[in-house]
């Protein structure tokens, strides 16, 4: 006996069946994703997704992330300081996320990491 179908698994069939193009002239955009294992002595996995310019900001639907997910033997931790200055710590979380929303973002999102990349390098030395 076949299984019935849920919403989400019509919803799945439905969007694999129609474009991005499609979707974005309706108000609705796929989020493209990429992710890599990098691993040493400790294991990352490292995610991006971005639905890509959307035509201005947040408003317009445009959102991109970057995550990292200890994937075995990292010894890290995150701080995040609010508007006022105060600061929470978290010890060895599982994963991290980094969402921003319109197409600002996503340029000055992937230009800041690309400037990480190459100065930590550089400063290792």
């Amino acid at each position: 006996m076949a299984e019935p179908l849920t919403h989400n698994a019509v919803c799945k069939d439905f969007f694999e069946k129609i474009s991005a193009k499609t979707l974005s002239n309706y108000g609705m955009w796929i989020m493209k994703k990429s992710s890599e294992e990098f691993s040493s002595a400790s294991i990352f996995k490292a995610e991006v997704g971005t639905t890509g310019p959307q035509g201005g900001d947040a408003g317009h639907g445009g959102e991109t992330f970057f995550s990292l997910t200890d994937g075995a033997g990292t010894n890290w931790d995150i701080t995040i300081f609010d508007e006022d200055g105060n600061e929470t710590k978290v010890d060895q979380p599982g994963s991290i996320r980094l969402h921003v929303r319109g197409d600002s973002e996503l340029s000055t999102l992937a230009d800041s990491l690309e400037w990480a990349g190459r100065e930590i390098r550089k400063l290792a030395k």
